[in-house]
């Protein structure tokens, strides 16, 4: 076992009241499995990527449960604690290349800096590395001197999965990493992620709204509603039998995958299956 997340709450603390954003959250990844994390927005999908990731600020503290990676509970670590794991171990990829990239760093000079911060010193180790990276990716190391607002939405998004790769992490975390991408740029980030977990063997814990791309590349999916897991289990095991989210058994009961699924259908069709439920 990877990583072991058990009974994860997150609250964001207000003047008025706290909020809990992500509530009694539990699971495991296996080294090299893909899960998959799908809800409605403002469900605390994020929210619990962060968590794990240590990444969290205020107003936002785990209030409960541990997250336990490689044997190590990273809750309550510090900073340099931290980052020993960080990168080196587990990455993260962010949900906008163009806001997690620095718009006055090259992106050569942003994965010296990347590499320098874990103790990589070598000028000809640092150019071959973010050289090499960047092909797994499909980009030309020609790039490396490019600026991010110089790259297409498509290539910000390799050029920060390729920077996640820079160490050969265990894990990587993606925080809907092809939104803002059209489909057919969608299909190949996802072909290429795909191909580069069975090359290199890390687990990926990957966030999105888009049902298509996790039916098809996801192990295990996760189905959050209102900050807790409503559904978990085998990708193809849940789209073939989904629990209801209230626990009813009335036909006019919708769970919260049929409410994602037919949110992400509706952009591509015009009319519903006649068996699917209607609000």
């Amino acid at each position: 076992m990877l990583l072991e997340v058990s009974g994860l709450s997150v609250d964001y603390v207000l003047d008025r009241a706290d909020v809990r954003a992500v509530d009694n959250v539990s699971f495991t990844l296996d080294r090299g499995e893909f899960l998959g994390i799908v809800g409605e927005s403002g469900c605390g999908k994020s929210t619990l990527l962060f968590a794990i990731a240590q990444l969290l600020a205020p107003p936002a503290r785990i209030a409960a449960g541990s997250v336990t990676f490689k044997g190590d509970n990273l809750v309550g670590l510090t900073d340099r604690q931290l980052s020993s794991v960080r990168w080196r171990d587990m990455s993260v990829v962010m949900q906008s290349a163009m806001n997690a990239l620095n718009p006055v760093k090259s992106i050569g000079a942003q994965f010296r800096d990347a590499m320098r911060a874990h103790g990589k010193t070598s000028r000809d180790e640092i150019a071959t590395r973010s050289a090499e990276v960047l092909r797994m990716v499909g980009i030309d190391q020609a790039h490396l001197r490019s600026y991010p607002h110089q790259l297409s939405g498509g290539m910000r998004q390799r050029a920060m999965i390729a920077m996640a790769l820079l160490f050969t992490p265990d894990l990587v975390i993606m925080d809907e990493p092809t939104s803002a991408l059209d489909v057919v740029a969608q299909r190949s980030l996802m072909v290429q992620i795909k191909e580069l977990q069975r090359s290199l063997g890390f687990a990926i814990v990957f966030v999105t709204h888009d049902m298509s791309l996790v039916s098809h590349f996801s192990d295990r999916l996760m189905v959050m509603y209102a900050g807790q897991v409503d559904e978990l289990g085998a990708t193809r095991a849940i789209f073939s039998a989904p629990n209801s989210t209230s626990g009813g058994s009335s036909d006019t009961d919708m769970n919260a995958l049929t409410v994602i699924a037919w949110s992400a259908l509706v952009v591509t069709t015009t009319m519903p299956p006649a068996n699917w439920p209607v609000a």
